[in-house]
């Protein structure tokens, strides 16, 4: 499922405060177990090297690189920005939704030494998680 960014937003933000709401409640052991352990990414996809970046967050890489690759409106359809040049494996959505929040606020400089680190050639990642 796709959302648009301003969206996506709003619902991390319900999200985590349904999760504080919910831990201060009775049922904090079995949230802990579905918001904190559940496997998230951050990644940063590119449209050539050097060009357009767009950071997100997401539950499943596979599937939401496939949904990226096929929009056909939207950011990364506007500027053709669907190559996968990183991505961090996370045990917590929280953790994860905090890392794009703070990659977001870094310098693009800070971005491409980020993909620098993982994908020097710049070679589209996608290929490589076994699809």
């Amino acid at each position: 499922m796709f959302l648009h960014h301003s969206a996506r937003t709003s619902l991390r933000v319900r999200k985590d405060e349904a999760i504080h709401r919910t831990l201060c409640g009775n049922s904090q052991k079995f949230l802990y177990v579905l918001f904190m352990q559940e496997k998230s990414y951050t990644y940063i996809l590119f449209n050539k090297p050097h060009g357009t970046l767009y950071t997100g967050v997401t539950s499943n890489l596979i599937k939401r690189m496939q949904e990226h690759k096929s929009l056909t409106s939207g950011f990364t359809a506007k500027y053709n920005v669907t190559q996968l040049g990183y991505f961090e494996e996370h045990t917590s959505v929280v953790d994860a939704i905090e890392r794009e929040k703070k990659i977001k606020a870094g310098s693009r400089k800070k971005k491409i030494a980020l993909i620098e680190s993982m994908n020097p050639q710049w070679k589209d990642l996608f290929s490589e998680l076994g699809v």
